[in-house]
């Protein structure tokens, strides 16, 4: 009798009925949930990375757009100490490579993110100038030393200067803060800027034969712990590889999309207010924001809003609630499998022994524009946020 019943059209317009008085917003939350419980881990897996296999590989994780760390990848401590040493990458790329390299610069490490500006909400891009690594170095050697101490004085002020041994308050006294020099330029810089260092790191075994073609770029990454990756995706499937000190990744799958907020804003650049002030100075700049001239390539861009490194505001991003951000730490030694179209934001924790700074390096291959994209397309267009710059 129920099955009779099921199957009259009354039944059948009442289900309709139903199913569009839902939202969309419910149909995403849903979508979401489901994604979750269905194919995406509560945590991202460790396996071994040199015993996996290329099909092994493809079939569990490139087409199920699944992360995962690759363990025993590289060197880790003391051997990685010695293999990436400061003096040897000075010498590899100072030495081998095309001159001076390209380094982007900005006054807190948030490069590539959406600042308040005078101008309102903007998409901000990191200044970019060249300079050896060995003069890179020494801008960070300054800087984490500066760090440092700026710590200990810190320290000291908190203490009651009544105290025997504690600094008189004045020396606790903060000077400018340096500015963040990060060697990030991407567009394949280490094969297009490092040759020779290029030739020390080895691309992983089963990634050309299971993505089916080599990669579209290699790029070489060393900066300190406060440059800053903002929430973003990339049309790329991504093998980052840890070679000395660690990197934290916030990741979440596509189907969160709905959740992140993404707008469009305004763009700019960060300039120094001295021109070129501080290429060979003590690293101390003051920027300006300049905007991208309306109606030029460019002059907006789509970004996301939402910073998952802070406690993100529940009023202003209220189905932020619904995301469920998945935090993996990528030690020396180890590679993380990104999958394409997976959001994602990046810290890092640097060696001391490289002046504070941590060395990756990540080949990107070119995703395959297949069911994963149209089905993220969808989802991005039911859920965009457009917002007027």
């Amino acid at each position: 009798e129920l099955a009779r019943n099921w199957d009259t059209p009354s039944t059948a317009m009442a289900l309709e009925s139903a199913a569009a008085t839902r939202s969309v917003e419910d149909l995403l939350v849903q979508l979401a949930s489901e994604t979750r419980d269905l194919w995406i881990p509560s945590r991202v897996p460790t396996i071994d990375g040199p015993a996996i296999k290329p099909t092994e590989f493809l079939r569990e994780y490139v087409n199920m757009n699944r992360p995962v760390v690759l363990g025993n990848m590289g060197p880790s401590g003391d051997e990685a100490a010695e293999v990436w040493s400061k003096e040897r990458l000075v010498a590899a790329v100072d030495g081998f490579g095309t001159g001076e390299i390209a380094i982007e610069v900005t006054p807190d490490g948030h490069g590539d993110a959406i600042k308040t500006t005078p101008h309102g909400d903007m998409f901000v891009e990191p200044w970019t100038t060249q300079m050896t690594l060995a003069a890179f170095f020494e801008r960070q050697q300054a800087s984490h030393r500066g760090s440092s101490a700026h710590n200990d004085q810190s320290e000291a002020h908190r203490c009651d200067e009544s105290k025997q041994g504690c600094a008189n308050s004045d020396a606790a006294t903060p000077g400018i803060k340096p500015a963040v020099y990060y060697l990030s330029h991407q567009n394949s810089n280490l094969s297009e800027q490092m040759p020779a260092l290029m030739a020390c790191i080895s691309e992983p075994q089963f990634a050309r034969e299971a993505f089916g073609s080599a990669p579209d770029a290699v790029n070489l990454w060393l900066g300190p712990s406060a440059a800053v990756t903002s929430l973003h995706k990339d049309h790329y499937e991504n093998i980052y590889l840890v070679l000395r000190g660690k990197k934290v990744f916030t990741l979440f799958p596509p189907s969160d999309f709905p959740f992140l907020y993404e707008r469009t804003v305004r763009s700019g650049k960060f300039v120094p207010r001295d021109g070129n002030a501080g290429v060979t100075g003590d690293g101390q700049l003051e920027f300006d924001i300049v905007p991208v001239p309306e109606g030029e390539v460019g002059w907006t861009r789509p970004w996301i809003s939402v910073d998952p490194g802070a406690e993100v505001d529940l009023e202003a991003f209220p189905l932020y609630r619904h995301a469920r951000p998945l935090t993996v730490t990528v030690n020396e030694g180890e590679a993380l499998y990104l999958p394409s179209l997976w959001y994602h934001r990046v810290s890092q924790h640097g060696a001391e022994d490289l002046d504070g700074c941590c060395l990756a390096v990540n080949w990107w291959y070119d995703m395959q524009f297949g069911p994963n994209y149209t089905y993220f397309k969808l989802i991005e267009g039911l859920s965009r946020r457009e917002t007027a710059p």
